[in-house]
């Protein structure tokens, strides 16, 4: 059983976002000994911000070259979230976190301006003016 649990940490102490979360993941470890990862709660990309990836940013680069809109997903995968290393390997848009993600639409925009000319919405001008909250 694995369980992912948002807490906060005050002067030492863990304190659960979600108390009833908290304590079935203890009830269903009982007596067991566990694995322990404590890292920085980081927002992963929201489902609006990954709506304006596909139906505004991709949509709109398509239109204009005619391509298929997966193939433009890992084009532009492999130009801005490939990890260099022995294998050629890519980073997950659901991986990433919501700045992370704003990032990455960030330089597709930026492409689709420098390199074709072409203006992408805005979130707010596409109608996606909750996109960061």
């Amino acid at each position: 059983m694995t369980a992912t649990i948002k807490a906060n940490v005050k002067k030492r102490e863990i304190w659960p976002t979600d108390q009833k979360q908290w304590d079935w993941a203890l009830d269903c470890l009982d007596n067991k000994t566990v694995e322990i990862t404590i890292k920085e709660w980081k927002e992963i990309r929201s489902l609006q911000q990954n709506r304006y990836l596909w139906g505004v940013v991709y949509k709109v680069i398509s239109e204009y070259n005619g391509g298929i809109v997966e193939d433009l997903h890992n084009h532009f995968k492999y130009y801005f979230l490939r990890k260099q290393g022995r294998l050629i390997s890519f980073i997950s848009t659901t991986d990433l976190d919501t700045k992370e993600f704003t990032d990455y639409i960030e330089k597709i925009r930026l492409f689709a301006h420098q390199k074709l000319g072409l203006h992408i919405p805005t979130p707010d001008e596409a109608g996606f003016d909750q996109l960061y909250e």
